[in-house]
């Protein structure tokens, strides 16, 4: 490779890094004075992140941090059950079955999110139902479920068969084969798929907006209304940034546990 190739080449990495990353880097500095964006005169300071806590806008910020906590949680944990147990059957079909089914079981990852959010405000509307929690949760658990299906299931393919028969033939019933078994080895797939439904959840604005009543707001909802008010509140430059960081971590985490499962791999 020559050297006007390679340094194209890089030359393209940094320009796709900076597209990506310089509008959180002035989110980030700007986070950090209580002036508008492009305003330095009040000075470096904290006040946003307190003003979170303590400021005019903080009861609205918490109350929609804690709806979002509380949806992705709980449809985060049962995209997780639902999701595992599908990938359970999925793996036990025969393989064109296996294949076409799962081909099918992720289309809602390649579809676009605005049809899955029309899609499910409709179904409600035709079950004569108001948009509440369960539609909310509902919409986020269809939505989620899919990419626990995608990181368990290649896991899932690779657990010996036959270590869950020799369960049965020692006495364990199916339900024990599965739990002390099975489960076990899938563990840290399943987790990175939680990881990645909760993180999901937290970060969905269009099917939440489509299927939320007017008196729930969550973090995606909160600042788009913000933004919709002029100005925004400037605590939301904040607010921003730590959920930046709070996805970062769970990313994080998600790539450890991963890291930790393959090398234990590799050492047996």
């Amino acid at each position: 490779m020559t050297k006007a190739k390679k340094w194209f080449m890089r030359s393209y990495i940094w320009l796709i890094l900076a597209l990506m990353y310089i509008p959180l880097i002035v989110l980030f500095i700007y986070s950090f004075t209580t002036g508008p964006m492009g305003d330095w005169n009040n000075g470096f300071s904290f006040q946003l992140y307190a003003d979170l806590f303590t400021g005019d806008h903080s009861g609205d910020i918490m109350n929609a941090l804690l709806n979002t906590v509380i949806i992705a949680l709980v449809s985060g944990l049962l995209a997780l059950v639902l999701g595992t147990l599908g990938a359970i059957g999925i793996d036990k079909l025969k393989k064109r079955m296996r294949n076409g089914i799962s081909t099918v079981a992720k289309l809602p990852i390649i579809n676009a999110e605005i049809i899955t959010a029309l899609a499910f405000m409709i179904f409600i509307a035709s079950l004569n139902m108001q948009p509440n929690w369960f539609s909310i949760i509902m919409a986020h658990v269809s939505f989620c479920t899919p990419y626990v299906l995608l990181a368990v299931l290649p896991k899932l393919q690779q657990v010996n068969n036959n270590s869950y028969e020799a369960a049965l033939d020692l006495g364990a019933n199916p339900a024990q084969a599965l739990t002390k078994v099975i489960l076990p080895q899938i563990f840290p797939a399943m987790a990175s798929g939680f990881l990645m439904a909760v993180t999901i959840s937290i970060d969905d604005f269009v099917i939440t907006q489509l299927n939320k009543p007017d008196a729930i707001n969550t973090l995606s909802t909160y600042i788009y209304d913000s933004g919709v008010k002029q100005p925004m509140p400037a605590e939301v430059r904040a607010l921003s940034v730590l959920i930046f960081i709070f996805a970062l971590g769970i990313m994080y985490l998600a790539y450890r546990m991963s890291s930790k499962n393959n090398k234990k791999e590799q050492k047996i």
